[in-house]
């Protein structure tokens, strides 16, 4: 819907002055004119515009996500979720422009990094020496990885190559994350965040799994400006969303980060060389 369009526009310019969108009142008429329209599209027949009703639902959850309220986008995916009830179930979905993938080399990345967590989680865990040396291995390999941020895909993958490795050189070298993650990192995040067309946006929250591991891991080094606040923002956001596909599946994570954290801080009380 067109109206959709200049109120994702109108967020996007918003966030690129700095604003605080939510109170920008050109921005807030707009987003209630959309949602006016959104709902006198929604009154209609839903068998005739069932998946124009679902993608504009999604465009909509997808502005709440990332920089709206956690009560609207609760009320967004709710809407989806019956909507998608009304279609009988996901095995009715014939949109293709609703799906979504991650390139080989993203997916190679999370391995590598599923597989060093493991190493430290496990009971017992690995030998420290295996786990920093594994984590070193890695770091050095994530440098070699050569990608441009030119397609949603590939600034997903430049986000998540980013991230990977401020916390493997946190892992090898046993150093907190709000140090690993220095002001030239977080300046290089926020430019690749600052690269997604307001129009893509649902790509990204279609993998709340990721972005809660990118947030969890520069948060803690992110600062008080507008774009900390923004990364801040969205923990509670993406908590929501993993929890309505399973309700533990975001404490796990963090369960998992928590441990993590815990056993570098051990570690480094144990008089381990950095």
């Amino acid at each position: 819907m067109p109206n959709i369009a200049i109120l994702l526009a109108s967020f996007a310019q918003g966030m690129e002055r700095g604003d605080d969108v939510n109170r920008r009142q050109e921005t807030l008429a707009l987003k209630v004119k959309a949602l006016a329209l959104t709902n006198e599209f929604l009154s209609e027949d839903f068998s005739l515009i069932g998946n124009d009703a679902m993608l504009a639902t999604i465009h909509l959850a997808s502005l709440e996500y990332v920089w709206g309220h956690e009560q609207s986008l609760l009320s967004h995916l709710l809407g989806l979720r019956e909507m998608v009830r009304l279609k009988g179930g996901f095995a009715g979905l014939t949109d293709q422009s609703m799906s979504h993938s991650i390139t080989t080399a993203t997916a190679e990345i999370l391995d590598d990094i599923s597989f060093l967590v493991s190493a430290i989680i496990s009971s017992p865990p690995s030998p420290t020496s295996k786990i920093r040396g594994t984590a070193s291995w890695l770091h050095s390999r994530l440098q070699d990885i050569d990608v441009k941020p030119t397609t949603d895909a590939q600034i997903i993958l430049c986000i998540t190559k980013l991230t990977a490795i401020v916390y493997s050189k946190s892992i090898s070298t046993l150093t907190p994350l709000s140090l690993s993650f220095n002001q030239k990192l977080l300046a290089e995040l926020y430019l690749f965040f600052n690269f997604f067309q307001p129009s893509s946006l649902r790509r990204w929250s279609a993998i709340p799994g990721i972005f809660l591991w990118v947030l969890l891991v520069a948060c803690p080094a992110a600062g008080d400006d507008h774009m900390g606040r923004y990364l801040r923002s969205k923990m509670a956001a993406t908590r929501i969303v993993l929890g309505l596909e399973n309700y533990n599946l975001p404490f796990a994570y963090l369960r998992s980060f928590w441990r993590v954290q815990r056993w570098i801080e051990s570690e480094r009380e144990l008089g381990e060389p950095g």
